[in-house]
């Protein structure tokens, strides 16, 4: 399990790895990648910060139960980890296959 802000270095370092995500996203890209890897069921986002706040959010005191539990949910439950390996499985065949073709087409 990665418990990470959700850049996408991070994020999809952890997809290679076929490991869950809990992601509490502060700015830019996060969001988006947070809420792309949630639906596809390998992750939580947590929302930090007041709402009201433009752009950059930070972690209060306030924020800290809803992180732990978030991470001890993750860590329970099999399927955060299952859709990480699925969507692992699912990124690495058409990188193959392309690797695959252009191997072949640079022979031909």
């Amino acid at each position: 399990m990665v418990l990470c802000h959700g850049g996408s270095g991070t994020t999809y370092g952890a997809l290679a790895a076929g490991l869950p995500i809990v992601f509490v996203p502060m700015f830019a890209d996060q969001r988006t990648n947070a809420q792309l890897i949630s639906v596809a069921g390998a992750g939580v986002v947590v929302d930090v910060g007041s709402k009201s706040e433009p752009g950059f959010r930070a972690i209060a005191g306030m924020d800290v139960p809803r992180i732990r539990a978030a991470v001890t949910e993750v860590l329970a439950k099999s399927s955060y980890a299952l859709a990480a390996k699925l969507l692992l499985k699912r990124s690495v065949r058409p990188a193959r296959r392309v690797t695959v073709w252009k191997n072949c087409s640079l022979v031909e």
